[in-house]
């Protein structure tokens, strides 16, 4: 890493008269304390300068897309890189063997089982339409989307699917097989985690400036994974790890956090060393931030050994960390040792940066002192680049959150399963945002996106599309459909007085998508 930066001391005196509004941000936690005396060094001293010239080297690279770019650019095409075929199947064929596996333990279920047709692939993402409509129009309940109270009712969502329908894929829905449930704390989701986590990494190539940071996934049930975290928005949940780029937003690499191994010593350094290992090879093409919940000295040793520029916020109380002593009047220490240097500057509070690859400069910039006059102050650089680069994780929290498809639930996976289809939307929405920006299509805003992206997921499953394959009977007869599959309406002797319009066959509308002329 050394090789890379260009260092020139020379010891000068350098002092301030007043501070910027820059914040180091909450009170340390006990985990920071319980990790602060868990690094190795070497025997090196560090040496206090007041001038160090280190070049930037990394040449600015924009994120992109990292696929070709698509014959149509639509937010379903784009959607459909994460939720492809496979995955769809994959859900599909696990709901569908759950729910032939509950037909089998009660062949005559209870009515609140709801519709037990085979499940589809496009039937999936018309409830993956309704799903993200549900986050664009709250209503207090699920069910009132349905309502006959006319405050509540959506006809549009009333129009794609019947109540009983969503309820019954809803409930025998699920993203693994039978078989692979209780080999991990996260075994009923892993198989689709795996899946989108990868379409992530694979279509978008990271900019110049990347950050670490957590994420939370809303849930207030029963997990041995459930985290509290009273700085966050959401402080009750799960802990996703998350690997963001700085500028755009876009969640690149992401796992959910599920308990602490008994010999996680260096737990925080290997969070970070897990989320760049796909990033191998590439190394010195990115500037990562993260915050001081992951720094330490070993960290960084290990990141300029790979040759990752990095800047962090550290705990002053880590060990081998020199002591600085900064105040109102003596407002910044710096000191080097080998190629990590160590920034103490005050502000409003002492703040603590270390970084392998940033020298001692500093910005000039305005601030209004207790009487309202307003004077210039020197601002070191690598604050302002640890404020620019470490956003990416908040900012992408902003966008997920504001059409969350979130619902409480009693189910951990159901709550981590919406948070997969809110990483879909929304990686969806930086891809297109990149092209819009190009001039390749209209710009439009987050919420034009999603909601175009819900109509267009719903749109090949509608009512009309059915009674255009139909025909209306005289009589009414059983459906040949569920018959032939064993659903529950053949047990009910569930009737229509439909049939098709080719092979006249009695059929419901619901299933004259899945009926094959014989």
């Amino acid at each position: 890493m050394q090789s890379a930066f260009n260092i020139e001391e020379d010891i000068f005196e350098n002092e301030f008269e007043d501070s910027s509004s820059y914040s180091s941000g909450a009170s340390f936690s006990s985990e920071d304390e319980a990790t602060a005396c868990t690094d190795e060094f070497s025997t090196e001293e560090w040496t206090e300068l007041t001038k160090l010239k280190r070049q930037d080297t990394i040449p600015l690279m924009d994120p992109q897309p990292g696929q070709p770019q698509p014959d149509q650019i639509t937010p379903l095409s784009l959607f459909r890189i994460f939720f492809d075929e496979e995955v769809l199947e994959e859900i599909t064929n696990n709901s569908n063997d759950y729910a032939k596996s509950i037909f089998e333990a009660n062949p005559i279920p209870s009515r609140r089982m709801g519709d037990m047709t085979p499940l589809t692939p496009r039937e999936l993402e018309n409830w993956l339409g309704i799903a993200i409509m549900m986050g664009l129009i709250k209503a207090p309940k699920q069910t009132d989307y349905w309502s006959t109270i006319p405050l509540y009712h959506n006809k549009l969502i009333s129009g794609i699917m019947p109540s009983r329908r969503f309820q019954a894929i809803s409930r025998m829905m699920h993203l693994s097989p039978l078989q692979y449930y209780g080999s991990n704390k996260l075994s009923k989701i892993e198989p689709i985690l795996s899946m989108i986590r990868e379409r992530c990494k694979a279509n978008y190539c990271l900019g110049k400036y990347i950050s670490i940071d957590e994420s939370m996934i809303q849930f207030k049930g029963r997990h041995q994974a459930i985290q509290y975290m009273p700085a966050k928005p959401i402080k009750w949940g799960f802990k996703v790890f998350a690997l963001c780029d700085s500028v755009s937003g876009y969640m690149w690499n992401f796992y959910i956090f599920s308990g602490k191994s008994q010999d996680d010593v260096h737990s925080t350094m290997r969070v970070v060393l897990r989320l760049i290992e796909s990033l191998q090879g590439s190394f010195h093409k990115h500037y990562l931030f993260f915050d001081r919940w992951y720094s330490s000295i070993e960290l960084f040793n290990s990141l300029s050994n790979l040759g990752l520029a990095a800047t962090g916020t550290v705990n002053p109380n880590r060990k081998g960390l020199p002591k600085a002593s900064i105040s109102k009047k003596t407002r910044n220490q710096f000191f080097l040792r080998g190629d990590l240097l160590f920034c103490a500057w005050y502000d409003h509070r002492p703040i603590y940066l270390l970084s392998n690859i940033e020298g001692i400069q500093f910005n000039s910039v305005k601030r209004t002192a207790k009487e309202g006059t307003e004077k210039n102050v020197e601002k070191p650089v690598i604050v302002s680049k640890y404020t620019f680069g470490m956003g990416g994780v908040d900012y992408y929290d902003q966008l997920i959150q504001a059409y969350s498809t979130h619902r409480k639930s009693v189910k951990w996976w159901k709550s981590c399963f919406h948070y997969l289809i809110e990483i879909a939307v929304t990686n969806s929405f930086i891809i297109y945002k990149h092209y819009s920006t190009k001039g390749i299509v209209e710009a439009m805003s987050h919420e034009k996106f999603t909601r175009l992206l819900a109509e267009q997921l719903t749109k090949d499953v509608s009512q009309e599309e059915n009674e255009q394959l139909a025909e209306k009977m005289n009589k009414v007869s059983r459906c040949r459909y569920c018959v032939e599959h064993q659903t529950l309406q053949s047990k009910k002797c569930s009737k229509t007085r439909h049939c098709c319009h080719e092979c006249k066959k009695p059929i419901h509308l619901k299933c004259m998508k899945l009926h094959e002329c014989k």
